[in-house]
């Protein structure tokens, strides 16, 4: 889902980045505006756009609402493990299905359209088009809901033989409202506002109506997106069902390690889910809005030591400063590969001759070609290396949480030198409490996943740490090569930033009537103004 709601926005950007166009307005000053139906190609008609909108998402769900049929029926039958791998592949590849379709709403001017309707208000245009993208996913866990039923109704036997808690088996209609509410508005209400704060600060700006200078404009969209995201754990403490964790042996532990570890929490929070969630979180940048976590179930059903592995690796992510690091690496991402691809496609103009009448050239000229080459590599190279990153940063997290569990068990080991090491025991804990979630969430161990990874391939990488010196695991440089790449980044985006504002050219008069160098992109220039 996380993976939906990124690229969701991440597609918006794009697909607003490379189709402006620029004009001069009549004071003679550089303007922006993006390209409406008409000006852009394929010009299609609205109802055409409307089919495209809709028919392949209804399709899609028909699919998947058939495929999860025929898998409950079949649960329990000799062809039911495969058929329902089979659905579990579809329903991995759901989210991206959808996110594809919506590229392909974007390409053919859904959102162009609908700023022609509803004259480009704040905000309305994009949430209409996103409606059928969302809808379709909280269709996909309609249909999904007799399949988890059918799981959660198998294990109730076995949880009673192990005297554990035995919660009421959630409605259709309550599991849908719980998957909405934890994996969909979680990122989806900031997500929302601080696109609806950066279209303000658009419309507000020197492109639009020039109530805000270019500089303030700068300033103001990171500094509201930033404020925003800050204080988005809000919507964690108050949209899901959370009580504080009540005072107890818990607790007490709990409050220990955050000590230990130096990491500040506003509040311990019990997260009730009715048995639902087997799970915990951080939530949070700064220690005044930041929270900690822990399902009803992942209490009730995982042994405390496990508990304390599972709550050490969610203060990894406060402690390492993850979340940070994360946003940076998409930022950085992002804007590196779109200047880097705006960048080859000046070169390859710049380098052939102005006569120069070849195929391929007058293809590449194509301001719409342009801006495929421009959205879809950044798209796609942004989402991998985040992909990518995030489950390092996971990783990290669980060699933390095993490290801490080393450090305070009743026999610590040590390597050959006598150096303190992973212990067997405490990695294990590690392993069954991944391995538990995963049970408990019935999910299958070798599912993949494009944030946190495979729980299979967390576990291996667990295992082999025994006996592993605890300062030395080769996670920590990786991650700290990461961050030095990011910074060197951030470096180098700063840089081209300046040069495309004209802040190292020589003071001239009229310089705020001069185009910026951003005039030369080669795929957001209008040749009619």
């Amino acid at each position: 889902m996380q993976i939906l709601l990124l690229g969701i926005f991440l597609a918006i950007y794009l697909h607003d980045a490379v189709t402006q166009v620029a004009y001069i307005d009549a004071r003679g000053n550089t303007r922006w505006a993006e390209a409406m139906p008409s000006d852009a190609w394929p010009n299609l008609p609205g109802w055409v756009v409307v089919s495209i909108v809709l028919l392949p998402k209804t399709l899609l769900g028909i699919v998947y609402w058939q495929s999860c049929r025929l898998t409950r029926r079949q649960l329990g039958k000799p062809a039911g493990q495969r058929r329902f791998q089979r659905t579990e592949r579809l329903t991995s590849l759901l989210p991206l299905l959808a996110l594809l379709l919506l590229g392909v709403d974007l390409f053919c001017g859904g959102l162009r359209h609908l700023r022609v309707v509803f004259h480009n208000a704040i905000a309305i245009d994009e949430l209409l088009l996103l409606l059928p993208t969302l809808l379709l996913v909280v269709f996909g866990w309609w249909a999904y809901y007799p399949i988890d039923r059918r799981m959660r109704e198998a294990g109730l036997l076995r949880r009673a033989d192990e005297g554990l808690p035995v919660y009421p088996i959630w409605g259709r209609r309550q599991f849908v409202v719980a998957q909405v509410r934890h994996q969909m508005l979680l990122l989806l209400i900031p997500l929302a506002l601080i696109m609806v704060w950066s279209e303000a600060v658009v419309l507000l700006g020197p492109s639009h109506r020039g109530l805000l200078s270019r500089t303030q404009a700068a300033w103001a969209t990171p500094i509201g997106s930033l404020t925003i995201f800050l204080f988005a754990p809000l919507v964690v403490r108050y949209l899901w069902d959370t009580v504080p964790l009540p005072d107890g042996e818990v607790r007490s532990r709990m409050i220990d390690l955050c000590r230990s570890q130096k990491v500040k929490v506003r509040e311990l929070l019990l997260w009730r889910t009715g048995g639902g969630m087997v799970n915990a979180a951080v939530a949070g940048l700064i220690a005044p809005v930041r929270y900690i976590l822990l399902s009803d179930a992942l209490l009730d059903q995982v042994d405390r030591r496990a508990i304390e592995g599972v709550m050490a690796h969610e203060l990894a992510h406060a402690r390492k400063h993850h979340i940070f690091w994360m946003l940076l690496v998409l930022i950085v991402t992002l804007g590196l590969t779109e200047q880097a691809t705006i960048g080859v496609l000046f070169l390859v103009e710049r380098s052939a001759s102005p006569w120069d009448t070849s195929p391929w050239l007058t293809y590449l000229r194509d301001p719409d070609v342009q801006t495929f080459i421009i959205a879809g590599p950044t798209f796609a190279l942004t989402l991998l290396v985040f992909g990518w990153v995030s489950r390092r940063v996971e990783r990290q997290a669980d060699v933390f949480a095993a490290r801490y569990l080393s450090q305070t068990a009743e026999q610590p080991a040590q390597d050959e030198v006598g150096k303190p090491a992973f212990d067997a025991e405490s990695v294990g804990a590690m392993v069954r409490a991944l391995q538990r979630v995963a049970d408990l969430n019935h999910i299958p161990v070798g599912r993949r996943s494009w944030r946190h990874g495979s729980i299979a391939w967390r576990q291996e990488h667990l295992n082999a740490l025994i006996g592993q010196r605890l300062d030395r695991a080769r996670i920590d440089r990786v991650i700290g090569r990461i961050k030095a790449a990011t910074l060197a980044g951030v470096l180098v985006i700063g840089l081209t930033q300046a040069w495309q504002l004209g802040i190292f050219d020589p003071p001239e008069p009229g310089d705020e009537a001069r185009p910026t160098n951003r005039a030369v992109q080669p795929a957001i220039i209008s040749d009619s103004p």
